[in-house]
């Protein structure tokens, strides 16, 4: 009789493989009619600054929101409807809404909120209350 060690290598490979089905099937593929868009966040002394990368969207269809202390950013990609859905070749760019939502800190103030759109980014800067504002003191 031989001896035969074991080895769990294919195993774990087996494991890897059902893991990566299973989190395809559940992830939503790019053609979804909701996807997302990505988002930078960062804080200045007098404001907190939101820049999202939202290419290709005129800005009249953007929908931006703060309400109960959430922000939300939201618009639509519309097909162009002077081309036909079979005359594509390839199809490659996302068509539907997108959406994004973030919590924002208590120290914000909702009702001072700028916002711009150019070259496919949108920047919005949110104010800061007053009481939490830095106060510089001199020294007398």
């Amino acid at each position: 009789m031989n001896v035969v060690r074991y080895n769990p290598g294919n195993l774990f490979g087996l494991r890897s493989n059902i893991n990566s089905l299973f989190d395809d099937f559940f992830t939503p593929s790019r053609n979804e009619t909701s996807f997302s868009f990505p988002v930078d966040i960062y804080e200045e002394e007098e404001s907190l600054v939101v820049v999202a990368q939202i290419p290709g969207m005129e800005k009249e269809d953007i929908n931006i929101e703060i309400k109960d202390g959430v922000l939300y950013l939201a618009g639509e990609y519309k097909q162009s409807e002077d081309i036909k859905s079979e005359s594509y070749h390839i199809k490659e760019r996302t068509i539907g809404k997108i959406s994004r939502s973030f919590s924002l800190p208590s120290s914000i103030d909702p009702d001072n909120v700028s916002a711009s759109y150019e070259k496919g980014l949108l920047k919005l800067r949110i104010g800061k209350l007053e009481a939490v504002k830095p106060k510089k003191i001199d020294i007398k």
